[in-house]
């Protein structure tokens, strides 16, 4: 499946946000008494970036973090294709954290 246009399909814009290298794959949820303190994620696989839907959103971030707006047009099946790739990466590490904790205990794998 392909999350590309092809001709009968309607043009879906979303944005990514890139940092050299990197791209912004979310926001850290953390706690801190230092107001507007922020932490992000960031991977090295454009296929892991949170695509972002609204463009001042993705300008706002993009400024946070010095990082550069990458606009892309694609169908709307690719970019819920891209959502949901992000989400899996972004959950798979309380899941890994859930692990290690039945490990650490010597509790059977779920």
């Amino acid at each position: 499946m392909s999350i590309y246009m092809t001709s009968k399909e309607p043009s879906y814009k979303y944005y990514l946000i890139k940092l050299g290298n990197l791209y912004y794959a979310g926001g850290l949820a953390r706690t801190c008494s230092i107001k507007k303190a922020a932490s992000y994620e960031l991977v090295n696989q454009e296929s892991l970036a949170k695509p972002i839907t609204y463009k001042g959103t993705a300008e706002r971030i993009a400024k946070e973090i010095g990082g550069l707006l990458i606009t892309k047009n694609g169908t709307a099946l690719g970019f819920l294709n891209l959502v949901d790739l992000n989400e899996d990466y972004v959950e798979s590490e309380q899941k890994w954290i859930e692990q290690e904790k039945r490990k650490f205990f010597g509790l059977a794998p779920e």
